[in-house]
């Protein structure tokens, strides 16, 4: 009867301490998921023009996601990027703040390949 009275305070201490270790991780996976799944929400698209880049000057500026000027005789120019576009995607990761934008162009440029840029075109 003591052999029992003590397996079962020493498994439940176990199951406390394990409880106590483990729940705070499981609780900030779930949180990462969540977070994950709002950050990668996809938003509403009437039509996407998707615009292929070398490495090197694109040839606009963005403000709020949007091109605010092209330069002429750049890449965009050449690929027909209009003032007022929206970026929403960059190499399939949607875009949802100009600092994302400008990190995922950032390091499009150091891979030194071609990219890939989402417009969602006149949506003023």
């Amino acid at each position: 009867e003591a052999w029992i009275d003590d397996f079962l305070g020493r498994t439940v201490v176990e199951i406390l301490v394990s409880f106590c270790l483990f729940a705070p991780f499981v609780c900030c996976l779930a949180g990462t998921n969540r977070t994950h799944a709002l950050r990668n929400r996809q938003p509403r698209m009437r039509s996407l023009r998707v615009v292929h880049f070398f490495h090197g000057d694109v040839g606009f500026t963005f403000r709020n996601q949007r091109v605010q000027k092209v330069k002429r005789r750049s890449q965009a120019e050449k690929e027909g990027v209009k003032k007022g576009w929206k970026i929403v995607m960059i190499n399939s990761n949607y875009v949802h703040s100009d600092e994302e934008a400008f990190l995922l162009l950032q390091e499009s440029h150091r891979s030194m390949t071609k990219f890939s840029v989402g417009f969602q075109p006149h949506s003023m």
